[in-house]
């Protein structure tokens, strides 16, 4: 049975190339009560670095490898993510260069929600939402990056990076213009 938007996701242009080194013009425009963005090439480090520790500790869950598992349908279909994710560890452990796709983007922007309530995630994902059809619409690529928000640690040193002392950090994303 053929799963035409399952498929799609590798062939998006959010999916694993780098980004282009442009700018992205309407920033301002998107900024709002629950939403920052930093384009702080010290910041984008910073949260790359935890999003990569957040990998590993979770390769390293053997609930999470099991629950993985049981999720993999059709079969074989985390196949791709899992050789991404074992080829940055590998090029990662021989010191080798890998393209940033964070470091790359114009900026990384950060949803924050009142309090981890069932309406707060609601209505996070459906600003997100506009978020991402309003930067589809302008030729502005996206993706999402909140691995490191699945432990409080991450949430407080994102928070931290962002000055949020307010809110908790629910959405981490990298935006910018794909490359041609």
């Amino acid at each position: 049975m053929p799963l035409p938007l399952f498929d799609a996701i590798e062939r998006r242009h959010t999916y694993l190339s780098p980004f282009a080194a442009k700018k992205v013009s309407i920033l301002e425009d998107l900024k709002g009560e629950n939403l920052r963005f930093s384009e702080k090439e010290s910041v984008k480090k910073e949260i790359e670095e935890l999003c990569f520790q957040a990998d590993i500790d979770l390769f390293l869950n053997e609930d999470f490898c099991e629950e993985l598992k049981q999720v993999d349908y059709p079969l074989g279909s985390y196949s791709h993510f899992f050789l991404m994710k074992l080829q940055l560890f590998a090029r990662r452990i021989k010191g080798l260069p890998m393209a940033s796709i964070m470091e790359s983007s114009s900026a990384v922007g950060l949803l924050i929600v009142k309090e981890e309530a069932p309406l707060q995630w609601v209505q996070c994902g459906q600003l997100f939402e506009q978020i991402f059809l309003e930067v589809t619409r302008q030729g502005i690529k996206l993706k999402p990056y909140s691995v490191c928000l699945k432990e409080a640690q991450g949430k407080q040193a994102v928070a931290s990076l962002f000055g949020v002392d307010a809110g908790i950090p629910a959405l981490l994303f990298c935006i910018g213009y794909p490359m041609t």
